[in-house]
């Protein structure tokens, strides 16, 4: 990755649109590792999967966060969805 690209990636994150997650559960299991959560993001759609290794740790990311269907990433800044006022 180039210093461009990195610098792109964090121009994106900061930007004004970008939230703070909401995760919420939607499903979960436990592993040998501990528990698996699948969450979803209830302001935008955006999905991914934590581990939570203990009862009383938080659970961590384990993949990046993939966006829903349809969304298009091309604005700065958010995901927009296709044929969508949601923005």
């Amino acid at each position: 990755m180039s210093i461009d690209d990195q610098t792109l990636t964090l121009r994106d994150c900061c930007s004004a649109r970008a939230h703070e997650h909401a995760w919420e559960t939607e499903s979960a299991h436990r592993t040998s590792l501990g528990l698996l959560r699948y969450v979803h993001c209830a302001g935008c759609g955006t999905r991914r999967v934590d581990l939570q290794p203990h009862p009383e740790q938080p659970p961590a990311a384990l993949s990046v966060a993939v966006p829903p269907p349809g969304a298009d990433r091309s604005r700065a800044g958010g995901w927009v969805l296709s044929g969508s006022a949601r923005e």
